[in-house]
């Protein structure tokens, strides 16, 4: 089934709430939506690919994600 991206980050927001999101789209409208529901990064199409390494890097740099799931899985899904 075909699911929207908004659809998506909500999802994703509502499960993971401390996962960053990079949302990408070409519509404006769609960006600014995500930010409100907590997109960490919106970008918009065409994508400048050294924009989206920099968000990329912005959000594993300051997100304690990664430290939350390593918790959760255990030290062996590090090895």
């Amino acid at each position: 089934a075909d699911v929207e991206g908004i659809e998506v980050v909500s999802s994703l927001r509502k499960r993971f709430p401390d996962l960053p999101v990079i949302a990408i789209s070409s519509e404006a409208l769609y960006l600014d939506y995500t930010a409100t529901l907590g997109g960490a990064a919106v970008l918009q199409k065409p994508l400048d690919i050294s924009g989206l390494v920099a968000a990329a890097e912005a959000q594993l740099a300051s997100s304690a994600y990664l430290y939350l799931a390593a918790a959760r899985l255990g030290d062996a899904a590090w090895h």
